[in-house]
């Protein structure tokens, strides 16, 4: 179940105030404020239900009275034209908050779908998210995530310690860069290691990380990587980033690799066609 957080919030309020900063001139025009119906959220596509649980926070941000009924919760399936939720209560009120609420699920089980299709057919694999999200989304998009069936990186830079490419040459090589971080850092916070070569990945192990990140590698250079780290005796995470696209998953799952991380699952979903039809 997804909790509100006082950051949560803050995004819904944002999104009404998009909206119905002055009102909806359109409903004030031609409906009845007496006038009450229903309305059936229903899928144009296949997907994966998420964020349900914000609907109710949305009418209550909102000031609005209206219900809001479902009986599937996130991570059920739901088939192209099922009616998986509605509404029920003013009319002027449900159209005033239709695309506030069609905003939030359509993006939301978009990232769901997604992420269910590219691990459905994963046994050992692992997929992670990056922190390659949407400003003030991070937190429902990493939750989609998990509702569809991934797993979640890193949410901050403070998580963590992730030693990336421009952290190395900045301090001008491996070596100097490792060396000042475990010298300066927290002992309780684990470190990760991004490596571009052989060299790099041979010097990191030197310093036993938590995870080793093989960054834009060959399928041919992976496997020769986890060689070498198999060679070392050292017993860190390998993780593998960089150019995975989903026709590659199988493949480095057959190759041994553990864990990768993409940055499309929050990137590259496109949003599901839901519609809200208030009835005749």
């Amino acid at each position: 179940m997804l909790k509100i957080s006082p950051q949560i919030e803050r995004l819904i309020t944002l999104a009404l105030e998009e909206d119905l900063a002055f009102g909806d001139a359109t409903s004030a025009a031609c409906i009845d404020p007496l006038l009450a119906k229903k309305a059936q959220f229903i899928t144009r596509q296949n997907m994966i239900l998420c964020g349900t649980s914000l609907v109710p926070h949305i009418i209550s941000l909102a000031g609005s009275s209206l219900k809001f009924y479902t009986q599937y919760d996130d991570s059920a399936f739901v088939r192209r034209g099922e009616a998986f939720a509605e509404l029920q209560g003013s009319v002027a009120e449900i159209l005033a908050l239709e695309r506030t609420i069609l905003n939030f699920l359509q993006k939301l089980c978009g990232i769901s779908t997604y992420a269910n299709e590219l691990t459905k057919n994963l046994t050992t694999l692992k997929i992670c998210d990056t922190r390659k999200t949407t400003p003030g989304w991070r937190v429902l998009e990493k939750y989609a995530v998990k509702v569809g069936g991934a797993n979640n990186h890193r949410f901050s830079l403070s998580d963590m310690i992730l030693v990336k490419d421009n952290h190395i040459d900045a301090c001008g090589d491996i070596r100097s860069c490792l060396e000042q971080i475990y010298l300066n850092k927290a002992p309780y916070i684990p470190v990760e290691v991004e490596v571009r070569d052989y060299e790099e990945l041979r010097v990191a192990l030197e310093f036993s990380p938590n995870v080793i990140m093989l960054d834009n590698m060959t399928s041919q250079q992976i496997i020769e990587s986890l060689q070498i780290v198999s060679e070392s005796g050292v017993d860190c995470l390998i993780e593998v980033s960089g150019g995975i696209t989903p026709e590659r998953l199988q493949d480095l799952e057959q190759i041994g690799v553990s864990l990768v991380s993409m940055g499309a699952l929050t990137q590259k979903s496109a949003c599901i066609d839901i519609s809200l039809q208030i009835e005749s």
